[in-house]
């Protein structure tokens, strides 16, 4: 379920850049934002915070009549997960691609969403690959997906101590 929130965080705020109809040619939209998300992930004993910029262009595609069809954001992340009782952070980064399938309600996340590391430790955290969320609410997913997965203990050890 965390991976759900976590996920359709970024595909509403990606959805909130749709352009308008009214000609069949793709429309571009490009967007920067800044997003804090205060609960990111919780940790025992604590709650991750995540401050990201977020740079995203959307392209929806129309059909014939101008119905939007498709919807595809390219998005750069850059950001810093942090524990706000001890002040320790870690910087996380994304680079990765949204696909709606307006039709069919099928969503496609593909790249790299979330990779903090630790300079001299390596990868604490990280949520890689693709997964498909299909209209009949199965999940499809090859990668790894730290938080949706359940397996972020390292980033909570990490940021667990001063």
């Amino acid at each position: 379920m965390r991976k759900a929130t976590i996920t359709s965080v970024f595909a509403l705020l990606a959805l909130a850049a749709g352009g308008t109809a009214g000609a069949t040619a793709p429309t571009t939209i490009h967007q920067s934002v800044q997003l804090p998300l205060p609960s990111y992930l919780a940790c025992p004993g604590f709650v991750i915070r995540g401050d990201f910029r977020i740079d995203r262009t959307t392209t929806t595609f129309y059909d014939q009549a101008g119905a939007p069809i498709t919807r595809v954001l390219h998005v750069h992340s850059d950001g810093i997960l942090g524990n706000p009782l001890t002040g320790k952070s870690v910087p996380d980064s994304g680079d990765f691609k949204i696909t709606f399938d307006l039709v069919t309600g099928e969503r496609v996340q593909e790249g790299k969403v979330n990779t903090a590391t630790v300079p001299g430790a390596g990868v604490v955290y990280h949520s890689v690959g693709r997964i498909a969320f299909e209209p009949d609410g199965s999940i499809v997913e090859s990668g790894p997906h730290d938080e949706a997965d359940g397996s972020y203990g390292a980033l909570c050890d990490y940021l667990a101590t001063p």
